[in-house]
């Protein structure tokens, strides 16, 4: 199937052909950085063409896994492109010739540590002795590695509780299996199958019915995967659940703080999974000023954080850094606020806020801090 790409660039462009789209692409402005070089480039190496070398291992491990050329290729194949490139990372993980950066990614998670390394999750172990998940919850809430880790992220999670409690909705957390969403992306399929299993079964043995995910990442892995190793749970993101709650008048916003507010959209929310109603329903509802960036929903330029890379940082930063880039965006639309609901998302774009000194101008959020202001 790889041979078939006939590098015709349309998976570099946004709908209108008016951007480049790809996070890679728009860094590097090389042909053979867009998906399609990627592929050529891979499918040499297969053939034994050339040979692996560094500069290929960091550059296919640069992709964002955004989706973005899965939608814009005209090509029957076009849903393949990103396994095609997750088949180049398994390959090069069976032939041990991955960056330092990955390695240590997967050595820690095999270890049972941090993505950086470190040990203890002594927050979040506080929040589970406190709301500790039985079987007469309505609900298991998952954390994740970033709210566990990442300081801003877990003060998020705390005002996910607070308007869950508002809306007298009854929740429980567990210690958490790994989601595998990284493991999987940058391609470390035995021990991502390993991690669903187990995860599957533990969820089982718990008798836990419905999950509700603070990241897209886990979202996506728990809804789309699971079910191939027998876990049908019902899973929701938290934009979901809450939209859900206010449509039936069980979250009430009473007060508005009135930013002028753009939502950026996490591409394992939005392209990858097709909701892109119900976050901007909640802005709508708490009263906030919402504008549309000029690429948005399906033409969303990715923050350069998925792919394992807000880990790994194989893309990297710069001044073609991808939240650098949005951020530069947001400047110019005279936003106050950007939103997003996404614990990546909101790491990547709060750095990229540091390094474009705009942090007079512009502060990133996660959407649960703007509607527990509105409460």
């Amino acid at each position: 199937m790889i041979h078939r790409c006939f590098r015709c660039g349309y998976c570099k462009y946004s709908s209108d052909f008016y951007a480049y789209n790809c996070p890679i692409y728009d860094k590097f402005r090389n042909d053979g950085a867009m998906p399609g070089g990627l592929l050529w480039l891979t499918n040499a190496l297969w053939n034994q063409e050339i040979e692996v070398t560094k500069d290929y291992s960091e550059l296919i491990y640069s992709c964002t896994m955004c989706g973005n050329c899965n939608k814009k290729c005209p090509y029957e194949f076009h849903d393949t492109i990103t396994d095609m490139i997750l088949s180049a990372r398994e390959y090069l993980i069976e032939h041990n010739v991955v960056p330092q950066s990955v390695k240590r990614y997967l050595m820690n998670s095999i270890m049972g540590k941090s993505p950086w390394g470190e040990n203890g999750k002594e927050e979040c172990s506080l929040l589970l002795e406190k709301y500790l998940y039985t079987p007469a919850c309505d609900w298991l809430l998952y954390l994740g590695d970033m709210a566990c880790y990442d300081t801003y992220s877990l003060s998020s999670v705390k005002k996910w509780i607070e308007l869950l409690k508002a809306a007298d909705i009854s929740f429980g957390l567990l210690e958490e299996p790994l989601d595998g969403s990284d493991i999987l992306s940058l391609g470390e399929t035995e021990l991502f199958a390993a991690c669903c299993q187990k995860a599957v079964e533990f969820y089982q043995k718990m008798d836990v019915k419905r999950i509700c995910t603070f990241s897209p990442h886990s979202y996506h892995v728990f809804k789309n995967y699971f079910p191939q190793y027998g876990g049908r749970f019902q899973v929701t993101h938290y934009t979901q659940l809450l939209a859900n709650l206010v449509e039936v008048r069980k979250l009430k916003f009473s007060q508005s703080a009135e930013y002028k507010v753009a939502y950026h959209d996490p591409c394992y929310l939005g392209r990858w999974n097709q909701d892109y109603e119900s976050a901007r329903f909640l802005l709508e509802q708490s009263g906030m000023f919402l504008v549309e960036f000029p690429f948005s929903k399906e033409d969303a330029f990715c923050c350069g954080g998925g792919g394992g890379n807000i880990y790994t940082d194989c893309l990297g930063g710069g001044e073609r850094g991808a939240a650098r880039r949005r951020i530069k965006e947001a400047k110019e639309m005279g936003v106050e606020v950007l939103a997003t609901a996404c614990p990546v998302c909101t790491a990547m774009l709060q750095d990229a806020v540091r390094e474009e000194d705009t942090r007079n101008d512009i502060v990133v959020r996660d959407l649960i801090d703007l509607l527990f202001e509105s409460l």
